[in-house]
């Protein structure tokens, strides 16, 4: 529920951006939404991870992100616009699994849901979905696959351009590293994606 209150508070708070958005977008001929666009992104992630008590504790990632995205949109309604979306990012999250091993998130990626609100030429939405990652701790390596949920604020900037602007939060579920060690991860991101719609 933290979560879900933390992405709501996310898209309520770029709603007035998204009105101001919507006075300059009545202005001018409203762009279609609708259909397949590609794109590519650049953010900064954190993430926290978790081992059992006796294990290591706690540690913390950080880094830049970059990559790309593809998705498709259509109208549900004359304003609810729905749609699917797949990213792949590469990372360079660094810092340390416990109080001493260092770690790295080498990629993460996800399909998600979205849905969004058609305010002209701005698209405030909601996206949950799920999520993959992949880690490495020492000399392990471990793919991830749990679940993420976000909002966002999507605005046409010319022709078949479109900036968005998201926040997302990831679990992405617990591995064993070693064949020993459980480790759980979890991870934040803030990104900026242009995407070409066709």
């Amino acid at each position: 529920m933290k979560i879900l209150k933390m992405a709501a508070a996310t898209l309520l708070a770029l709603t007035p951006v998204a009105a101001h958005a919507a006075d300059y977008a009545s202005q001018s001929a409203a762009r279609n939404w609708d259909g397949p666009y590609l794109g590519a992104h650049l953010g900064y992630g954190w993430s926290t991870v978790n081992i059992p008590v006796g294990s290591g504790g706690t540690g913390g990632l950080a880094g830049l992100a970059t990559g790309g995205q593809g998705g498709y949109n259509f109208h549900l309604s004359d304003s609810i616009v729905a749609g699917v979306e797949a990213d792949a990012s590469w990372d360079n999250q660094q810092g340390s699994f416990g109080p001493s091993e260092p770690g790295s998130i080498n990629w993460d990626a996800s399909v998600r849901g979205r849905v969004g609100l058609d305010l002209g030429e701005v698209m405030p939405y909601a996206e949950a979905g799920v999520a993959f990652a992949d880690a490495t701790v020492a000399t392990y390596s471990e793919n991830h696959t749990g679940w993420t949920v976000g909002a966002g604020l999507e605005f046409m900037t010319a022709a078949n351009l479109s900036v968005d602007v998201e926040y997302r939060y990831s679990d992405y579920g617990t591995q064993t590293y070693g064949g020993v060690v459980p480790i759980a991860l979890t991870g934040n991101t803030l990104r900026v994606g242009l995407n070409y719609h066709f």
